[in-house]
């Protein structure tokens, strides 16, 4: 389990754990970005957990939720994602991974480095080969 104090230069709490039981390991973490809309104080605390399992030794399932509170904003969402990774070597790997967000307020589901979407659900396929250096 790790736990950080308030950072000094963002003073952004964080905690969160993670625990392995053979070929599966879960974690959960919490966070709370200090932020602010129009010139007002805000927190955006983020919850999220996950879990992963070694199916095989060359191929790894994972999925996790996570969860967005911004009052400041009134904004939330709840994330959901799947993946598979079929490690073909040490250094490199071939993933499939399926995201979900869902907006729970007014407004439109954004999804990181995709900007947001026309509605409040938004689903991402991301496929792709990582070679390591």
């Amino acid at each position: 389990m790790y736990a950080l104090p308030d950072s000094s230069a963002t003073g952004q709490p964080v905690s969160g754990a993670s625990y392995e039981f053979g070929a599966t390991k879960a974690a959960a973490g919490v966070s709370d970005s200090l932020k602010g809309k129009d010139g007002h104080p805000g927190s955006m605390l983020v919850v999220d957990f996950n879990v992963s399992r070694m199916l095989r030794p060359d191929l790894a399932l994972a999925g996790g939720y996570g969860h967005t509170n911004y009052p400041a904003g009134n904004f939330a969402t709840d994330n959901v994602k799947v993946s598979f990774d079929n490690l073909l070597s040490k250094r490199t790997d071939v993933f499939i991974a399926l995201v979900f967000e869902h907006v729970l307020s007014s407004g439109y589901a954004p999804m990181f480095m995709l900007g947001a979407a026309s509605g409040g659900n938004q689903l991402s396929v991301n496929v792709g080969i990582l070679h390591n250096f």
